[in-house]
């Protein structure tokens, strides 16, 4: 279990010991306690988790009398009250979290594959908690940070990406790799991308060295991947017009 696999499942965890039988939570905690940056991420994840609880505990107290309300309900035909309409929704949700959780763990039988790498990432892409680590409207700032890292600096970036605001970056484990985040921001357009980048390996890495950029589409969001220079992108975006417009040059 990597660092980025160990995010996605503690972020289903819950307090109280509840998820204490299962295997992958406990493989998770086992290497938070080991890892110091995971564990200060997970205590503030936490921490906000526990802000939202108590939020919606004031904005929606429980009636003390709802379980037998709901149960003489029962005895009526009547239109669905709202609480099983949130129910509903809390179930889809859930869902929808173990089906993005399911296809990242299912991507270790193909390790290196572009279809793997643009599933992980595109999962990156709709986080919007803990987004980028390193939040700066400068590229030249984030590319500091993202040395000191041990990111990638040494990137060639189209010209319509380059001046697109920068908002922030992020550094990546992707199968004992490091992956370089970078996100932008078009104010006049409200167009938000996120480019990952990734250095071609040595040892006869499967991912595309094609120039020409290859489009797909995954979880909603549109994505581009193409080659340059020893490295590989992908560039993921909600607006497909977006994608075509930022990369036009290659």
């Amino acid at each position: 279990m990597n660092h980025l696999e160990a995010k996605l499942i503690l972020q289903a965890y819950r307090a109280q010991g509840a998820d204490a039988a299962d295997l992958r939570m406990q493989a998770a905690l086992a290497l938070m306690e080991r890892d110091p940056e995971l564990k200060k991420w997970f205590s503030n994840e936490q921490a906000w988790d526990q802000n939202v609880v108590v939020r919606l505990e004031d904005a929606l107290p429980v009636p003390r009398k709802l379980r037998a309300n709901l149960l003489a309900l029962q005895k009526w035909e009547q239109p669905l009250p709202w609480w099983r309409n949130l129910l509903k929704w809390s179930v889809v949700s859930a869902a929808t979290a173990l089906v993005l959780l399911t296809g990242f763990l299912s991507m270790r039988s193909h390790p290196n594959m572009p279809a793997a790498f643009r599933q992980a990432m595109v999962l990156c892409a709709l986080q919007d908690h803990d987004h980028v680590t390193y939040e700066r409207n400068d590229l030249a700032q984030i590319r500091h940070w993202l040395e000191a890292q041990g990111g990638i600096t040494q990137f060639d970036l189209p010209p319509a990406i380059k001046a697109t605001s920068a908002q922030g970056g992020k550094v990546i484990a992707w199968h004992d790799q490091k992956v370089t985040m970078i996100c932008f921001f078009c104010r006049e357009k409200g167009e938000h991308l996120d480019l990952f980048i990734l250095h071609h390996q040595p040892d006869g890495s499967p991912l595309s060295t094609d120039q020409a950029p290859r489009y797909a589409s995954q979880n909603g969001l549109t994505t581009a991947a193409w080659s340059r220079n020893g490295n590989y992108y992908l560039l993921t975006g909600a607006s497909p017009q977006a994608i075509h417009d930022a990369i036009q040059s290659i």
